[in-house]
Formats: C-alpha cells, sequence, structure tokens
C-alpha cells in the first residue's frame, strides 16, 4: 500500500499536469486558452488552499481564544471554590459555566484533536507540497 506523500504527490502531479499536455497539442490558436486554463487551474488551487487556512486560523483563535479560556476561567473558579468552601466563589462558578458557555474537558479534547488532524491533512495536502519544495 502507497504512502500517504505518495498519495499527496500522486495527487500533486495529476492536479499541475492538468492541460500541460494540451499545451504541447495546442495551435497557435488555442494556445492561449490552453495557458489560461492551467493557470486558472492553479490559481484555484491555491485560492482553495488558502481558505483551507484561514478556516484553520480561524478554528485555532476561536479553540484557544474563547472555548480554552472559558474552560480555564471556570475551572479556576470551581477549584477556588472547592478550596475555600466559599459559597460566593462557588455561585460565581456556576454562573460563569452558563454565562461563559464553558465546554467540557471532554469536547476540549475532541475539539483540539480535530484542531491537530485538520492541519497535519493540510501540511501533507498537494498545494502545500508544492509551496514546500518550490522555495
Amino acid at each position: 500500500m502507497p504512502s500517504n506523500l505518495a498519495l499527496h504527490k500522486g495527487e500533486l502531479r495529476s492536479i499541475i499536469s492538468e492541460g500541460i499536455n494540451e499545451i504541447g497539442l495546442a495551435d497557435e490558436e488555442s494556445f492561449r486558452e490552453v495557458i489560461n486554463q492551467v493557470i486558472s487551474n492553479l490559481t484555484s488551487m491555491f485560492k482553495k488552499h488558502r481558505k483551507e487556512l484561514d478556516d484553520l486560523s480561524k478554528s485555532k483563535r476561536k479553540f484557544y481564544g474563547i472555548d480554552l479560556s472559558c474552560c480555564l476561567v471556570s475551572g479556576g473558579l470551581s477549584i477556588a471554590a472547592a478550596v475555600t468552601s466559599n459559597p460566593t466563589i462557588s455561585q460565581l462558578s456556576t454562573i460563569s459555566s452558563f454565562v461563559l458557555g464553558a465546554p467540557s474537558i471532554k469536547e476540549l479534547i475532541k475539539d483540539g484533536n480535530k484542531i491537530i488532524k485538520t492541519s497535519k491533512e493540510l501540511r501533507k495536502s498537494p498545494t502545500s507540497i508544492l509551496l514546500k519544495y518550490s522555495k
């Protein structure tokens, strides 16, 4: 069974070669159209990759900026309430869970793993491979 990298390289090769064969077969009239189509294929590939990177970046910001911090605040208040036996802190802890909408630890782990998996997949995508070796 071929490795993931080999599969991605094959996929990359097929994306790049889309339209390349037609360049050699094109006459003078259709040559410009074929070139424009090849450029359009590559441009759309880069735009799709940029959008995927932007989406990943947004999900990371949400995870680290909102989800994780809300969970830490709520968890910190819960620990403080348990240690001090202070009813006010206990009430604050309960209220903060509802107001902040803090996710559970299980949800955080699931979301974190999803972000890591998406990041790894993007790094191994054909476009990333092309960009990595073109530098």
